[in-house]
């Protein structure tokens, strides 16, 4: 059976979001050879992207909130608010520096049991087809054609692509697409850790 998930799965594992047990348990079947884990490569890529976002976005929070302190650091009524404050502040730039090590460690446990599925030309000659035609964003288009690309070599085996938002991928047209390669389409990691034990009774 071919588990194949995307960036969400990543960062869910990284960190520590509500379905990290149930993306946990699925690599834990990767590691034990019960299933084969795919990945598109570009999600890799598109991690890192997210997570630096996300520090870069926390980071000007920071600006802000310091900037704000050290005018309220010259009020007397306000000093107090002001003191306590800053300790918010360098949490938040620590959260983002601890978050940059997360991610590299979630990638390295998805990396030793996945398969990193590669893109080309050919795929994104498709991919900027499917934003036209199924209405996908560029990165979700680069992602599901990655997948699409990779199970077209093993339309026998059980699949399941596995993603975290149902409004990425959930569009009639896809779900009837994967289904002809045999793939089931499930946009919860828990529902799809349920699936994937149910197949392999």
């Amino acid at each position: 059976m071919i588990v194949y998930v995307e960036t969400n799965f990543v960062l869910e594992v990284a960190f520590a979001q509500e379905q990290r047990g149930s993306c946990q348990d699925i690599l834990s079947l990767a590691e034990s050879g019960a299933v084969e884990l795919a990945i598109p490569a570009f999600s890799i890529a598109e991690s890192y992207e997210t997570q630096t976002r996300r520090s870069r976005l926390r980071n000007e929070l920071c600006n802000d909130i310091e900037r704000e302190l050290r005018l309220l650091s010259r009020s007397e009524q306000y000093s107090e608010i002001a003191s306590s404050g800053g300790a918010v502040s360098t949490q938040l730039r620590q959260s983002a520096e601890e978050d940059k090590e997360r991610l590299d460690a979630a990638l390295v446990k998805v990396l030793e049991c996945a398969i990193a599925v590669p893109f080309g030309v050919e795929v994104l000659k498709s991919a900027i087809e499917f934003q036209d035609s199924f209405g996908l964003k560029p990165a979700d288009s680069i992602i599901y054609t990655s997948v699409l690309n990779h199970m077209s070599s093993a339309l026998t085996e059980t699949k399941c692509f596995l993603n975290r938002n149902s409004r990425d991928f959930n569009i009639p047209n896809i779900r009837e697409q994967l289904n002809t390669h045999n793939c089931r389409l499930i946009s919860n990691f828990s529902d799809g850790l349920n699936f994937i034990r149910s197949a392999l009774l």
